[in-house]
C-alpha cells in the first residue's frame, strides 16, 4: 500500500477532515508501536511498508513493555486528544496497518 493510499485510509475511518491531522495520527501510532515491538518484529513490519511509514518508527531503541492500556495512553498524548478518541484512531490506523501487510506476519505477531 502506498503513503497517501494509507494516510486517506485512515483519514476516511476515522473521519478527520485533515491530512495533515491524519499525517499526526498515525505518526503517534507507530511511534509507539515502534518503541513496544520488539526490534525483529518491528524490523518485519517496516519491511512491508513505504518508506516515509518506516521513518515514523523511533530509530535505535529498545523495546518497552507495557500492556494495551498504557500503548492507548501514551498514543492520546502524542496525539493530543481525548482518551475516547485516541482509542478510535488506534483502532483505524490498526485495521489500515493489517490491510497494509501480509496476513503472515500479522498471524507471526
Amino acid at each position: 500500500m502506498r503513503y497517501e493510499q494509507f494516510v486517506e485510509s485512515v483519514k476516511e475511518r476515522t473521519g478527520i477532515d485533515s491530512r495533515r491531522e491524519a499525517e499526526q495520527t498515525v505518526e503517534a501510532f507507530l511511534g509507539t508501536l515502534g518503541e513496544r515491538l520488539p526490534r525483529t518484529e518491528r524490523d518485519g513490519l517496516e519491511a512491508q511498508l513505504p518508506v516515509e511509514l518506516k521513518n515514523m518508527f523511533p530509530c535505535d531503541r529498545g523495546t518497552d513493555r507495557y500492556d494495551l492500556e498504557e500503548f492507548y495512553n501514551r498514543v492520546e498524548k502524542r496525539m493530543k486528544v481525548g482518551y475516547p478518541e485516541a482509542l478510535e484512531r488506534c483502532k483505524a490506523v490498526a485495521g489500515v496497518l493489517k490491510d497494509a501487510v501480509s496476513e503472515a506476519y500479522i498471524k507471526k505477531v
